[in-house]
């Protein structure tokens, strides 16, 4: 489906490009004012664009076509040209509605292919840095009298590949750019603030409603726009059930900051995290692109009031190599409310099937120093949202939080309900550092019978909530789950984690559900020393504490349960991580069907008592640890019946430190195999 709607789209802009080859109109501005009186020796730009829509010069001996031949008439093209020759040095101020003869009126809506280029007033200048912008826009338009709902420059249907260059545009009611064609381009201007320095009050910078293929911004710096000071969104792509919003790309943009790339002049300021901010994609479907792999791609979008980037209810779109929450020098802390924020709407669309980064060179985000979460995916129907390939680091909420409501605990198996099936994360028990590699061994508990691409990365510091974020990608391996829902794995990547460094683990399963990220893993304290031979790596088999008593600093107390799992015998084996050493004691209980409590024997005076798992008690150094809990006589009788017992597990750990005592639980099914059935009988 994806390949005939681009060839069709493709078609279309082959045929666009064939007309456009007829003969085409210029019409040169040379007034700053929105004056349309005929014949009065001057042509503004509100009697361009009318000219252009009507094709043909109004009968006013002003609009002269720069390319009738001498002595013709005025052949309108499909592809006409706007440009500026307005008097004077410096800046030029078009303050739309404020002349006598149009008062209060928004400039006309476009209805023809045209391209307006600011670029052509003399003194300006395209752009030509990397990492800021030193662009000279000379043609400023002004929407702060043009009314209450007006939109600035407005490509409607019929104006399909246009292109709008070089102009400062704010102020408006409505948009500054209103876009329902297609194939338009919008580059190398500044939209949403006054480089006059005017107020700037425009609800939002750039809007394509339910309109495709168009491209905000591009891959060269000169073709980068400014998107910054907009009451709401720098851009949103507004899609419908009946009509797509797709194949749009933003990309090259300053999003939320301003020419030097390392200020704060965001959009949407003030508001909620899930309400507008730097890219909102609201109802959008299919391959809109924010960002990209190819160099010149990225967006700096940042310091916005909602998110960096919020997909509402839309699906199979991309975020891929951006800067969130940190300016164009990849340093300057310039904080997003969320980086990028994932959310279905209630009894609406779902956002489904969405990419935040990605597995190929170049697709990965650099997010760091949010306010709240890196990315957040909420919604119950918010569901295939691949995370993979990124840079998460620094963020004041978790790295990713799924349901944005902090860490969600594993839960035995899988699928579950919620936001990407609450995917489980791994677990890591040993990071073992080669010459040029690093071996992570772990397990990870998930739906049965799966294969899961499991991610690595390491940390200069574990995030305070004990659960790591990913600042580095180390690399990636893949696992499958056994019927149980179990794998252990062991993973070589080809990084070798710094001494002293947390690491972190995601695992993703095949429609690209990504968990949140797994208990940060400190390796011992002291240098690591590498094996001797970085082909063969000799896996740890312990943990040295991480700290005699209690976590590094800034570390919260944790303890997390990752597999529990009977055996042939009945018993059941514990194994998971704790960021504190203390005594903990652990035992299971049965629940459900499975239930058996004491019971008084008919013809004894004693009671039969309740089956029960242990319990257990053992002091644990920091790190990860083995339990094994055994069935008392009643569970081990009911074992042996045949019957398939639920046991709920439950662990509480007292640190020696002091401190609130930890928990952690889990559910586990367990019975006998058939043969050891009948040889205990």
């Amino acid at each position: 489906m994806q390949i005939r709607r681009r060839v069709a789209f493709l078609a279309v802009l082959a045929g666009l490009t064939l007309v456009s080859s007829a003969s085409a109109a210029t019409i040169t501005v040379t007034t700053a004012s929105d004056d349309i009186t005929p014949n009065d020796g001057s042509v503004s730009l509100r009697e361009a664009i009318t000219a252009i829509n009507a094709g043909n010069d109004l009968g006013d001996p002003d609009i002269k076509n720069q390319n009738a031949t001498s002595g013709g008439t005025m052949p309108f093209g499909t592809n006409d040209t706007i440009d500026f020759n307005l008097p004077g040095s410096g800046q030029h101020r078009i303050l739309v509605g404020s002349s006598a003869s149009a008062p209060s009126v928004p400039l006309p809506q476009i209805g023809k292919p045209v391209t307006i280029d600011g670029t052509s007033q003399s003194g300006s200048e395209v752009n030509t840095l990397t990492n800021a912008d030193n662009a000279v826009t000379l043609v400023l338009l002004d929407g702060s009298g043009a009314g209450l709902n007006a939109s600035g420059l407005f490509l409607a249907a019929g104006s399909n590949a246009s292109t709008i260059k070089g102009l400062d545009v704010f102020g408006f009611g409505a948009e500054d750019f209103e876009i329902q064609s297609s194939f338009n381009t919008i580059v190398g201007n500044d939209i949403g603030f006054d480089l006059g320095g005017a107020p700037a009050l425009s609800p939002r910078g750039v809007l394509i409603q339910e309109a495709s293929l168009n491209t905000i911004g591009g891959t060269t710096p000169a073709t980068r726009n400014i998107i910054s000071g907009n009451l709401i969104d720098g851009v949103e792509i507004l899609g419908s059930v009946s009509s797509a919003a797709e194949l749009n790309a933003v990309e090259g943009n300053f999003i939320g900051t301003g020419p030097t790339g390392v200020s704060a002049l965001g959009n949407g300021t003030g508001l909620p995290a899930g309400a507008g901010g730097g890219v909102q994609l609201v109802d959008a479907n299919s391959e809109n692109t924010i960002g990209g792999t190819q160099v010149g791609a990225r967006n700096v979008i940042v310091a916005n009031g909602g998110a960096g980037v919020l997909l509402t209810g839309s699906q199979e779109n991309q975020i891929q190599g951006n800067f969130l929450g940190v300016g164009a020098d990849g340093v300057t802390p310039l904080p997003n409310a969320a980086g990028v924020w994932l959310t279905s709407i209630n009894a609406g669309p779902s956002a489904q099937k969405n990419l935040v980064g990605g597995t190929v060179a170049g697709s990965g985000n650099l997010i760091e120093f949010n306010s709240g979460a890196g990315v957040v995916v909420k919604g119950a129907t918010a569901t295939e949202n691949g995370i993979l390939g990124n840079s998460i680091d620094a963020n004041g909420g978790l790295g990713i939080d799924l349901g944005n409501d902090g860490v969600t605990p594993n839960s035995p198996g899988g699928p579950h309900s919620g936001p990407n099936n609450l995917q489980n994360s791994p677990l890591i028990t040993a990071v073992t550092p080669g010459q040029s590699t690093t071996t992570l061994e772990g397990t990870l508990n998930a739906t049965p019978s799966t294969t899961f691409r499991l991610e690595f990365f390491s940390n200069t510091a574990c995030d305070p909530s004990g659960f790591g974020q990913g600042q580095t990608f180390l690399g990636s391996t893949n696992v499958s789950t056994d019927a149980s829902g179990n794998v252990s794995y062991s993973a070589t990547v080809p990084e070798v984690v710094p001494a002293s460094a947390g690491v972190a683990a995601t695992a993703t399963d095949p429609t690209d559900n990504t968990s949140e990220f797994s208990p940060c893993f400190l390796p011992p304290t002291g240098p690591l020393t590498p094996t001797p031979n970085p082909t063969t790596p000799t896996p740890t088999t312990g943990v040295t504490p991480i700290q005699p008593g209690g976590p590094p600093l800034g570390l919260a107390p944790h303890l997390a349960l990752g597999l529990a799992k009977a055996q042939k015998d009945g018993s059941i084996v514990l194994t998971g991580t704790t960021t504190v050493a203390g005594k903990v004691s652990a035992s299971g209980t049965l629940s459900g069907k499975g239930s058996a409590a004491a019971s008084k024997h008919p013809r004894r005076r004693h009671k039969t008592p309740a089956a029960v798992f242990g319990p257990v008690s053992s002091t644990l150094a920091a790190g990860s640890f083995t339990l094994k809990l055994k069935p008392n006589a009643t569970a081990l009788a009911q074992l042996r019946a045949g019957k398939r017992l639920t046991v709920m597990v439950t662990l509480t750990l007292f640190p020696v430190a002091g401190g609130k005592p930890l928990s952690s639980a889990a559910t586990v099914s367990d019975r006998l195999p058939r043969g050891h059935r009948a040889h205990h009988r």
